[in-house]
């Protein structure tokens, strides 16, 4: 206005552009055994502008107070395999993102994701080297694992022509810590035969695999009598009476003798002191 002249003067035009304001996803919690696998914490934003990202860790499920990670600025952050230990165990992870859209910026924080690392299972007995004679009795191993965590633990005994504990062949049905075989299958072509057991770790989404030593069997023929007691006949306390017996098999011989009042025998009585060859 000047004077009484009047003038209207219009500015351009600026346009207002709201963005939708940002969310932010929770990463999922992981469970591990030591050393197997590589561990990744994930999260998703949506929102308009864009978006950077800081990972933090916390020994408390806790989104404050956490340490800062360093180089961690993605949307995932990996732990290598190499460094999952038990001394991360019940860690917390979590991610701060920062939207910025226009002239103006917004902090979202992701929920808190728990890492569980526990230590791989140890076996603590190995199976042991069994010698038996053929049919005489059960052949019985056995594994025994630390078992210090609550994971799943599964069994599969093996049996190979080497000692080696790959390579074997796979037992049906021997899926417990001990594995045993009835004497009435116990015959010579066992002998030289190795027995070794895997156990399987599981526990969350890594496995570990450890297998047993091998134990070798050794099976041995029954004791063979080569030659028997002969009759004999003699007069009352006129002279000593003999009797021998040899045989031949594996492993230390014993002998106890017995008298009987039948030819049959059955089970006779015992002769007290009569434990060699000859009596």
């Amino acid at each position: 206005k000047y004077g009484e002249a009047t003038e209207t003067i219009r500015t351009a035009s600026a346009l207002l552009t709201v963005g939708e304001k940002g969310s932010i996803s929770t990463p999922s919690n992981v469970a591990v055994i030591e050393y197997k696998n590589d561990v990744s914490f994930t999260i998703t934003t949506s929102g308009a502008g864009t978006f950077t990202y800081q990972w933090y860790k916390n020994t408390t499920n806790s989104v404050s107070g956490g340490q800062i990670i360093g180089g961690a600025t993605g949307t995932t952050y990996t732990i290598p395999a190499q460094e999952v230990k038990t001394s991360i165990n019940n860690t917390y992870y979590y991610c701060i993102a920062i939207q910025t859209y226009g002239e103006s910026t917004h902090e979202l924080t992701s929920g808190i994701a728990k890492l569980t690392v526990v230590a791989q299972e140890k076996i603590t007995s190995n199976p042991e080297n069994v010698n038996v004679i053929e049919g005489a009795t059960d052949v019985a191993f056995a594994v025994t694992v630390a078992d210090t965590t609550d994971s799943t633990l599964t069994y599969q005994w093996y049996k190979s022509t080497t000692n080696s504990n790959t390579n074997g062949t796979a037992i049906a049905g021997a899926t417990s810590s001990t594995y045993t075989i009835d004497k009435t299958n116990v015959d010579s072509t066992l002998s030289g035969t190795y027995y070794y057991c895997v156990v399987t770790q599981n526990y969350g989404t890594s496995t570990h695999t450890i297998a047993s030593t091998p134990a070798i069997v050794t099976v041995a023929s029954p004791v063979t009598i080569t030659k028997n007691p002969m009759a004999v006949s003699a007069i009352q306390g006129k002279t000593d009476v003999n009797f021998s017996i040899a045989g031949s098999g594996a492993g230390n011989l014993t002998y106890q003798w017995y008298y009987a009042g039948t030819a049959t025998g059955g089970t006779g009585t015992k002769v007290d002191g009569a434990t060699s060859s000859t009596y």
